[in-house]
C-alpha cells in the first residue's frame, strides 16, 4: 500500500512539473510574441470579430499576462455591426481573455473575457413607443454571429459606463452611471449583475442582477431578476411614463423586487417595500412598509402581502396579512375567488382612488366605505355558473357605508359575521351606530347601542333570516324585536314576521325620524306640529304578510302599532287650543290612525274617551268626536281661543259665565285643505248665570242647549231669569 501512495505521488509531482513546464512556454512565447503584435493588428482584428460577433476596430493595442491567462487590451475600440457597420459602442478601452485551457490543451484561441471601459451609450425612447440604443433600433442591435470561433464560458464587463437616457420632448438627457456590470455564460446559465447610480431626480442607486437557466429547453427558460433600488424617488420615476405621471405625486424610499418572467409575462413576483412620504395625485401623505408576492399559473393567480403598514396622519395599521386568490378558466375568467385580511381600516380606501378607473373611482367614492376589519375570510365559488357559493368571516368595527339615491347608508357598525350560503349568524355590537335611509328621510337615524342575533339558513328557493332579540336604543327612544324574514328566489315578495316593543321618552324629538320622504307632506306637518311634547311608556309593533301587500288593504297581511302615551301635549289643530295632560292609548292598524282610550285637559275642561281618528293616512282627514265637561266660563276661555270666537264675532269676550256645563266637539279636519274644516259643537248647561258687558243685570239659573257651527249659532229650550223673571 506504502508503494502505491509513493508512485500516486510522483506521477502527481511528474505531471504538475510537466504543466509548470508548459506554462513557462507559453509565457515565454507570449512575450517573445509581444514586440511583433502590430504586424499581426489585421488578423488580431479578424480574430477578435469573430470571437465577438461585430466588427472590432481600435487605434492601438497591447498584450499582457493576467492573473486568468493571456488578455489583449483596444485603445479607442470601437464595435460596429457586421451587415452596415454601424458604431455600437465606442469605449476607451476593450479588454480580451483568452481561455487558458483551451489554449493550452486543445491548442484554440477561444475568448472567455471582453472588458469595456469607459463608454457612454445612448438609449431613446421614441414617441410611438419603439427604442434606440446608439442610434439603432431595440430589435435590430447585432446578435452574435459566429463566423467559426467558439464562445463556450464568457464573462463580458462593463466599466465605468456613462447611459444617456432620453425621452420624447426631452432637451437634456438623464445619466445613469454603471461603476460596474456584468454578463456570465456557460452552458448552464447565463448571469447578469450590475450597480446603477442613477440621476438625482429619481434616487440614489439601483443593483440589477438577472438569471436565466440555459440547461432546460428554450420552452421552459425563464428569467429570474432581482432589482434593489435604495433612495428611490417615486415623483421622478412616475414622470418616466404617462400613466403613472398623472397618478403620483411624491414619495422616496426604498423598493427589493424579484420577478420570474417567462413568455414575455410576469410569473411570479415578490417586492419588499419601505416607502415614506407617498402621495398620490388628489391624495393625502401616507406611509406604507411591507412584502407583498404575486404569482401566476395558467389556471390561478395570487396577490399577498405580510407585514404589510400603512400609515396616515392620524392611524396606522398594525402589521397586517392579505391575501388575495382566484382559480381561472381557459379564458382568464375568474371561477373561484379566496380572500384574507388580518386587518383592513376601509377609511384608507381613499388613498386608492387616483389609480382605479373612473368608473370604479366613482363607485369608491360615492360608497366611501369606513371602519376597520380583522379575520376576513371570504371564499366565493361557482361564480362561472348560477349556483354562487360562498363562505364569509369577519370582526367589524365601526364599519360604514355612504347612502346613494336608491341605496341606505351606514355608519359605526360593529360585529361579527359568520356564516356561508347554507346558513350562518350576525353579532351586532354597536355603539353610535347611524342609519341613512335618504328614500325616507332626510335626517340619519342616530343609535346609541344596538345589539342582537341575526341567523340565516338556506332551504330550497327560500332564504329565512331570523332573530329572537335585537335591542335598539338611543336617548329618545328604545327598541327590542324579534323577527322572521323570508326571502324567495323565485322573486316573489319577501314575507315578514315581526313583533317590537319600544318606549319613547319624548314624543316630540322622535318626530325627526317620521319618514318625511314617503309622507303627504301635509300628514308630515300636521305631526311635527301636532305631537308638541309627552312620552310613550310602552307601545308594541306587529308587522306580518309579503310586504308587497302592505299596508295590507285587503286582509292579506297585518300591520299594527299601539302605544300609550302619557303627560302628551297635543295640538290637533293650529287654531284650537291643544289638549294638556293628555293620557293616550294610540292605536295605527293599516293606515287608520285613532284612540278611543283618552283623557285629556283643555284649559280647564276635561275629555274623556273622545274618539281621535285619521281613517286612511294616505287621504288623511282629522277628526274629533269628544265630550268636554267643566264650567261655563272654562268652556267660554276655550271658546275664545278657538275658531267658535269668530263665528260669534268676539262677542264671546264681552261675557262673563259660571255654572256647570258640557260641550260636544265634532271637528273635521282636512289636513290637505284647513279651510274646509267643520265645526259643530253642542253646549248644555243647567242652573248658568250669564254676565253681559253694558247689560245691567245677569241672566241666572241659563238652561237649554247652544248650536254652533261655521255658519250659524243656534239655541233649543234656552230659559234663563233676568231680573226675578224667566225669560226664554
Amino acid at each position: 500500500m506504502k508503494n502505491f501512495f509513493k508512485k500516486l505521488l510522483k506521477f502527481t509531482g511528474y505531471a504538475a512539473a510537466t504543466l509548470l513546464i508548459l506554462l513557462a512556454v507559453i509565457v515565454g512565447l507570449f512575450r517573445l510574441f509581444l514586440p511583433r503584435l502590430p504586424e499581426y493588428q489585421d488578423q488580431i482584428k479578424a480574430w477578435a470579430s469573430d470571437a465577438i460577433g461585430m466588427q472590432v476596430e481600435f487605434s492601438g493595442m497591447n498584450a499582457r499576462w493576467g492573473l486568468s491567462g493571456p488578455e489583449l487590451e483596444f485603445y479607442d475600440a470601437e464595435l460596429l455591426r457586421l451587415d452596415n457597420e454601424i458604431r455600437v459602442v465606442a469605449a476607451d478601452r476593450v479588454g480580451i481573455g483568452v481561455d487558458v485551457g483551451k489554449l493550452l490543451f486543445e491548442s484554440a484561441f477561444v475568448v472567455d473575457h471582453v472588458a469595456i471601459r469607459d463608454t457612454t451609450v445612448e438609449v431613446r425612447q421614441l414617441e410611438g413607443g419603439g427604442w434606440w440604443v446608439q442610434g439603432v433600433a431595440l430589435d435590430e442591435l447585432p446578435m452574435r454571429e459566429s463566423g467559426g470561433g467558439a464562445i463556450e464560458d464568457i464573462t463580458l464587463v462593463g466599466e465605468d459606463i456613462v447611459i444617456q437616457f432620453l425621452q420624447p420632448q426631452d432637451v437634456r438627457p438623464r445619466v445613469f452611471r454603471v461603476p460596474r456590470a456584468q454578463v456570465d455564460v456557460d452552458e448552464r446559465r447565463l448571469a447578469f449583475d450590475a450597480n446603477v447610480r442613477l440621476p438625482d431626480d429619481l434616487g440614489r442607486q439601483v443593483r440589477v442582477s438577472a438569471t436565466q437557466l440555459l440547461d432546460l429547453p428554450p420552452g421552459e427558460r425563464s428569467w429570474d431578476i432581482m432589482l434593489d433600488g435604495d433612495g428611490l424617488s417615486l415623483e421622478g420615476w412616475a414622470k418616466l411614463h404617462p400613466v403613472s405621471r398623472e397618478l403620483v405625486a411624491a414619495g422616496e424610499g426604498d423598493i427589493e423586487v424579484s420577478l420570474v418572467v417567462a413568455d414575455r409575462s410576469i410569473r411570479h413576483a415578490t417586492a419588499g417595500i419601505d416607502l415614506f412620504d407617498v402621495r398620490l395625485v388628489g391624495g393625502a401623505d401616507f406611509e406604507i412598509g411591507g412584502r407583498i408576492e404575486f404569482d401566476r399559473s395558467a389556471d390561478s393567480w395570487l396577490v399577498a402581502a405580510e407585514q404589510l403598514v400603512i400609515a396616515t396622519a392620524d392611524h396606522a395599521w398594525p402589521a397586517s396579512s392579505l391575501r388575495a386568490e382566484a382559480g381561472t378558466d381557459a379564458d382568464g375568467g375568474i371561477e373561484m375567488l379566496d380572500l384574507r385580511a388580518s386587518y383592513l381600516n376601509l377609511d384608507d380606501s381613499v388613498l386608492l382612488l387616483p389609480v382605479l378607473p373612473q368608473e370604479r373611482r366613482e363607485q369608491l367614492a360615492t360608497l366611501a366605505p369606513s371602519g376597520e376589519i380583522r379575520g376576513l375570510g371570504v371564499t366565493v365559488s361557482g361564480l362561472d355558473g348560477e349556483a354562487v357559493a360562498f363562505r364569509v368571516e369577519a370582526e367589524l368595527d365601526n364599519v360604514g357605508v355612504a347612502a346613494g339615491d336608491e341605496r341606505p347608508g351606514m355608519r359605526g357598525f360593529t360585529g361579527y359575521i359568520n356564516g356561508d350560503r347554507a346558513g350562518g349568524r350576525l353579532e351586532l355590537r354597536s355603539r353610535n351606530l347611524l342609519v341613512e335611509l335618504p328614500q325616507a328621510m332626510d335626517e340619519p337615524v342616530d343609535i346609541a347601542g344596538a345589539s342582537g342575533t341575526l341567523l340565516w339558513r338556506r332551504s330550497g328557493e327560500r332564504t329565512t333570516i331570523l332573530s329572537d332579540g335585537i335591542d335598539i336604543a338611543n336617548p329618545v327612544f328604545d327598541s327590542r324585536s324579534s323577527f322572521e324574514l323570508i326571502l324567495n328566489a323565485n322573486g316573489a315578495a319577501p314575507n315578514v314576521d315581526l313583533t317590537t316593543t319600544y318606549r319613547i321618552g319624548d314624543v316630540n324629538e322622535m318626530l325627526r325620524y317620521l319618514p318625511r320622504n314617503v309622507m303627504k307632506e301635509k300628514l308630515y306637518n300636521w305631526f311635527q306640529n301636532a305631537l308638541v311634547a309627552g312620552s310613550i311608556e310602552r307601545g308594541t309593533v306587529r308587522l306580518r304578510g309579503a310586504l308587497d301587500k302592505f299596508p295590507f288593504d285587503d286582509g292579506e297581511g297585518r300591520f299594527l302599532v299601539e302605544g300609550t302615551a302619557r303627560n302628551l301635549t297635543f295640538r290637533y289643530q293650529q287654531r284650537w287650543p291643544a289638549a294638556e295632560q293628555v293620557d293616550m292609548d294610540i292605536v295605527l292598524d293599516g293606515m287608520r290612525l285613532y284612540s278611543v282610550r283618552n283623557r285629556s285637559s283643555h284649559l280647564g275642561n276635561v275629555a274623556v274617551d273622545a274618539n281621535i281618528e285619521i281613517a286612511d293616512l294616505r287621504n288623511p282627514v282629522l277628526t274629533i268626536d269628544a265630550l268636554t265637561t267643566g264650567t261655563l266660563e272654562t268652556l267660554r276661555r276655550f271658546a275664545t281661543q278657538s275658531p267658535i270666537n269668530r263665528f260669534t264675532g268676539g262677542n264671546l269676550e264681552r261675557l262673563s259665565m259660571a255654572g256647570e256645563a258640557s260641550f260636544k266637539l265634532d271637528l273635521t279636519v282636512p289636513l290637505r285643505d284647513g279651510k274646509s274644516t267643520t265645526v259643530d259643537g253642542l253646549l248644555r248647561s243647567n242652573n248658568g248665570r250669564l254676565e253681559i258687558a253694558g247689560l245691567g243685570a245677569p241672566l241666572t239659573d241659563f238652561i237649554g242647549e247652544i248650536q254652533i257651527t261655521r255658519d250659524a249659532i243656534t239655541g233649543d229650550s234656552l230659559g234663563a231669569r233676568f231680573l226675578g223673571e224667566e225669560v226664554s
